[in-house]
């Protein structure tokens, strides 16, 4: 697995300032209406994953007294997801909230997945009037840090009447899916709803008011209510002349989706390669070149924000001009690719273990595994393709159906008993292996666990294990057999087997 990518901003920092003075909350009916069942159809739930583990909790569930009201939001039911509608009440949004925007974006695939899942997931959340403590705006904010940009919509559309919070973020997003003639129309046909000055020249503008914007900007700027590097900003879109004497404008460090939207607008679009990952999402349109859209592919991918089958696409929307870097993985993906779809096992033994290579240099192992752990599970495969194919299923949703004679005599034989539930102690080398069995074998929760979940703290208390985990994976194991134990104690077995693995090959590219 690559080493995670450092992202330069948090998922606050870089949110626009579309509101501004006290608001109130502007009716349902303020906000077009989004196609849920298309956007809920395009979540990156991965198959296979996307089935319920029936979640248990071994202790009684107790609510504190005087607990706030609460409302379901979500966009699966625990039918679905197998969470219940009480994953967030008992817990203090004040606690939950910060934690849940401090996660960032997980980069092992099974927290990858759990946290998506606790996300989405319909249950019933607190109501606050503290806008820092309101869990739905948290978790808007942490599929944000994903680049989840469009669960996030779906997410906020399910909402329904919106808080000027989940507003503010329902407008940005709308700019960067290039739907900001729609968000403008609802910002301004709302009286309840104050714009700040830019945001309000830039609607004056996209609904035809070209006099009202200039004149907007003339006043903000005068009353020093419009910075002077917004309001050049800001002049350069009102006038395509400025535009066209390219006055040099820096870009500021924190770059919020309005300015973002504008310089696009200008003629001076900014990569969005050191922008926040959502931003990403705006690089894979067919007005970017391909190699922009392999990488922005590549960030979203590797934080399972974009569905493999997306991620094939763009790889093979071309045919590679050059060598190295992208290039190759493109190059190595479209011929393994082409074998598979052929069903040749002696092409497919050749180009898969290269192919495999590449992906896991982008970190995008995952996504090609699911892509081709089924075609690839029956064929005659030979030498190290064999291999190859074992690590591949590991990493998928068949991590059970790998055959034992292709693990027999590797060192991935420990694997395979993880991957069916069983590890055998005895082929525990490593370090990871040993802690591994501990989390198996222990049937009884620590303390701190089992006196979160006896106050029904389950969705606080699998957040904090998300984040024990990805501490794992930078090398820190202290307490990974505790979070592998208390995945299963609460039924999510399949999450446990598959972070066990996740570890276990990270582990493996390091030595």
């Amino acid at each position: 697995m690559a080493a995670a990518q450092e992202e330069p901003l948090s998922t606050i920092d870089w949110l626009s300032e579309t509101l501004r003075g006290p608001q109130t909350v502007p009716p349902a009916s303020a906000l077009p209406p989004i196609d849920l069942d298309a956007t809920v159809r395009s979540l990156t739930l991965r198959p296979g994953v996307n089935l319920p583990e029936k979640i248990t909790i071994p202790n009684v569930t107790v609510e504190p007294l005087g607990a706030p009201k609460t409302r379901a939001v979500g966009l699966s039911p625990p039918s679905a997801t197998g969470l219940p509608h009480t994953l967030w009440t008992a817990s203090d949004p004040e606690t939950l909230a910060p934690l849940l925007r401090a996660i960032g974006a997980p980069t092992i695939p099974a927290m990858q997945q759990l946290l998506r899942r606790l996300l989405i997931a319909e249950a019933n959340t607190p109501v606050t009037r503290d806008p820092e403590a309101d869990i739905l705006v948290a978790r808007v904010d942490a599929l944000l840090a994903m680049g989840d940009v469009e669960t996030s919509l779906a997410l906020l559309d399910q909402a329904g009447a919106m808080t000027p919070q989940l507003f503010a973020r329902w407008f940005d997003l709308s700019l960067l899916t290039g739907t900001e003639d729609a968000a403008c129309t609802a910002l301004m046909a709302n009286a309840a709803l104050r714009a700040a000055l830019p945001t309000r020249v830039f609607c004056l503008s996209r609904t035809g008011d070209w006099n009202a914007a200039a004149l907007t900007l003339r006043t903000g700027e005068a009353l020093g209510e419009i910075p002077a590097d917004k309001a050049a900003l800001l002049a350069q879109f009102l006038d395509p002349e400025l535009a066209e004497e390219s006055i040099d404008l820096a870009p500021p460090r924190v770059i919020t989706p309005l300015e973002f939207t504008l310089r696009r607008a200008i003629g001076t679009p900014l990569p969005t390669t050191m922008l926040p990952l959502a931003y990403a999402t705006t690089a894979l349109t067919p007005d970017n070149g391909w190699k922009t859209q392999i990488d922005a592919a590549i960030r979203l991918a590797r934080a399972g924000s974009l569905s493999s089958n997306r991620l094939l696409d763009v790889m093979t929307a071309n045919i590679p001009s050059a060598s190295g870097g992208v290039w190759e993985l493109a190059e190595t993906w479209q011929r393994l690719d082409i074998w598979v779809t052929g069903r040749n096992p002696s092409a497919i033994s050749r180009a898969l273990p290269a192919a495999w290579v590449e992906a896991r240099k982008a970190g995008v192992q995952t996504a090609m595994a699911d892509l081709y752990s089924e075609p690839l599970k029956d064929l005659p495969l030979t030498g190290p393709a064999q291999i190859t194919r074992a690590e591949t299923m590991f990493l998928s949703p068949l991590y059970e159906s790998v055959l034992a004679e292709d693990t027999a005599t590797t060192d991935l034989a420990f694997a395979h008993s993880v991957a069916v539930g069983t590890p055998i102690a005895s082929l525990a080398g490593s370090l990871i292996e040993r802690i591994i069995v501990d989390g198996f074998a222990t049937n009884t929760l620590p303390p701190q666990n089992a006196e979160l979940l006896r106050q029904g703290k389950l969705g606080e208390t699998l957040v904090r294990a998300i984040v024990t985990a990805e501490q794992a994976a930078m090398g820190d194991l202290r307490d990974i057999a505790q979070v592998i134990t208390l995945l299963r104690q609460t039924g999510l077995e399949s999450t446990a087997r598959q972070l066990a693995l996740n570890l276990l090959l990270i582990d493996r590219l390091r030595t």
